[in-house]
């Protein structure tokens, strides 16, 4: 069956219904659900560290917060667990 956007997902006949996780990986997740951080980064940091400034950091902070507040509203309606 071809996936539609807006589709809730299933697995193992489990429904999820999320903007942020894809557990068919159909599409790029927003969250990565199932790795640590030690799986996927050596060094404890991803991307380029040293290209960080104040005023960057100053711009991202309000938006990840942001997505991280919606993402554990959702998260905390899921049946999955």
């Amino acid at each position: 069956m071809d996936w539609i956007k807006g589709e809730p997902r299933s697995e193992g006949g489990r429904t999820i219904e999320s903007e942020f996780f894809d557990p068919l990986n159909y599409t790029p997740s927003r969250v990565l659900v199932s790795r640590a951080f030690d799986q996927i980064s050596s060094n404890g940091a991803l991307g380029s560290p040293e290209k960080a400034t104040v005023e960057k950091g100053r711009q991202l902070y309000p938006l990840i917060t942001t997505a991280i507040v919606n993402f554990l509203r959702e998260f905390a309606t899921w049946k999955l667990l």
